[in-house]
Order: C-alpha cells, then structure tokens, then sequence
C-alpha cells in the first residue's frame, strides 16, 4: 500500500513538473475527467479545445463579431480532455483510449502542433448587406513563426466596459528583451485543405481539427460549394520543440497574412512567477 501510494506520489510530481507539451505515458488525470465531466453537463466536444483554442481575427456579420480565425494548439491536456469525453460519450473500453494516446504521443511528443482556420469572408456594410466578396487569395499566401519570452503583465477587464466589450483577460504576449528575443524564422505554408461556400455561417463551421490525425475523431468538413463567395482554408502546423528557446511564462504561433500578423498566446505560468 505505502509502495503504491509512493509510486502515485512520485508520478504526480514528474506530470506537475513536466514541460506543457510533453506527452507522458498515459493522459492527463485532470484534463481527462474533464472532458468525461464536459460529456456528462451536456456540453459539445468543441468545449474540449477551449483552453488551447484562441482566436486570431474576428468578422462582423452585420451585428455581432464572429470567432474567424481560430488555432488550436493540440496539447496534451487537450488531447487527454477530447479523449476523455470520447470515453464517456462512446462508451469506450480503457484499451481504446491508451491506444489513441500511444499514437498522439507517437507522433507529437517533442512536437508544437497546431490546427488553424483562416477564412475570408464578405465583408458587411452598416446595413449589413454584403459590400465586397471574400477574396480566397487572402487564405493561401501565409507565414508563420514562433515567438517566446518573458510575458508582459496581465491587463484586468474593465469593470464598467460596453456590453460588446470582451470581458475576458487577454492572454500572454511575450515582451521583447535583450534576454528573450526569441523568435523562429518566418515559414511559408500552404493550406491542407481549402474550400468556399455560399453562406459565411458555412465557413466559420468547419472545425480546425479537421486536418488533426485520424486518432482525434474529428468529424470530416462538409461539402462546399461551387459558386460560394466565402472561403475557408485549414492548416496543419508542426515543429519540433528541440532546439526552440521557449519561455517559462509562454509562446505565441505568429501567423503573417497579408502583411498583417494574427497572433495565438498561450500562457504557462503568471509573469514573473518564475
């Protein structure tokens, strides 16, 4: 009993310790109830990816501003949460889980890999009717690169912002510094997957995870249109972590679209906290 109890213990520091994107021998405890606990409340598995989703652009619709640009960093939490709501959702046996988790940690340990949508999209007038089409050529020429350093100080929401105001805190940014100028050289990609619709509401469906492995049970994009004037365009990114100069408080995936930059912040730690 006490050897067992020792055994948990001594796991239990190696998981608290362990960088964020290494991929142990089995999920994450904690993320994995979580997603069982997601399954069980009634919620959509996209709730899975809401601690390692964020959002790069938003487009307005003629009243209210829509997620657009979304990546997903596909984590090991978030792996372990997706998971486990599929064990609870499907029904699966403990020999199902460990299988898929042995082939994430097969080819992503050592890994950042990320899921992103870009989309261009009409854009609306003040009446809301659309004023010009999507031009797809926006979604296909991009860049992107890694940035990390010490995260500049968290920003409090403002108590008495406008309703349409996002209350939430903004995540880490790295600040530059003559310690941490990290950076990756800036990489061009191309889409994995692209294609355009009739109705914008279509694009902003598809779900980034559907260029992700087949492992992570993501339901295929729907069929698109031939005349569509809204277009949509999936990218599957991944880099070694060897030889990246990561910052203990986070990084930010930098993706360069038309000369303009749309940033994605994950943050490990408070600035400072280490």
């Amino acid at each position: 009993m006490v050897q067992g109890m020792l055994s948990s213990t001594v796991v239990g520091l190696l998981a608290a310790t362990a960088a964020p994107w290494v991929f142990g021998s089995e999920p994450d405890p904690a993320a994995f109830r979580e997603g069982a606990a997601l399954w069980q409340a009634g919620k959509g598995i996209e709730r899975t990816i809401a601690e390692d989703r964020a959002v790069l652009a938003r487009w307005f619709d003629g009243r209210i501003r829509r997620a657009a640009d979304v990546c997903v960093w596909v984590s090991p939490k978030m792996v372990s949460r997706r998971l486990g709501y599929l064990w609870a959702s499907r029904r699966w046996p403990m020999e199902e889980v460990l299988r898929r988790w042995r082939r994430a940690r097969e080819e992503l340990d050592g890994n950042l890999a990320f899921a992103v949508r870009l989309c261009a999209l009409p854009k609306k007038g003040w009446d809301g009717e659309d004023a010009a089409p999507g031009d797809p050529r926006r979604v296909e020429a991009v860049r992107w690169l890694l940035t990390s350093g010490p995260g500049t100080p968290e920003r409090r929401p403002n108590p008495v912002a406008p309703p349409w105001e996002p209350a939430q805190v903004p995540r880490y940014r790295a600040a530059r510094s003559a310690e941490w100028p990290f950076q990756t050289t800036p990489e061009p990609i191309r889409p994995s997957w692209k294609a355009s619709f009739r109705a914008p509401g279509e694009a902003l469906q598809i779900d980034p995870l559907a260029v992700a492995p087949a492992w992570l049970e993501v339901e295929p994009p729907a069929k698109p249109s031939l005349l569509g004037g809204s277009h949509v365009a999936l990218f599957w990114i991944q880099v070694p972590v060897d030889g990246l100069r990561l910052h203990p408080e986070g990084f930010e995936l930098r993706l360069i679209v038309e000369d303009r930059e749309r940033v994605g912040a994950w943050r490990f730690s408070a600035v400072g906290a280490r």
